[in-house]
């Protein structure tokens, strides 16, 4: 959830200068497999 809080401010103090914003939701599976994760990744494109 810090990493969503992050992700929002970052984008609200570049929201002028951001083209646009890719996220890529990639599956992880824990080791003890009872789980399923999503890491996400964000990709920045300025103008």
């Amino acid at each position: 959830m810090e990493n969503a809080k992050t992700l929002h401010a970052i984008i609200e103090t570049n929201k002028n200068k951001l083209k646009s914003i890719k996220f890529t939701f990639i599956e992880s599976y824990p080791e003890n497999g009872s789980l399923r994760t999503y890491d996400v990744m964000a990709v920045f494109t300025y103008n």
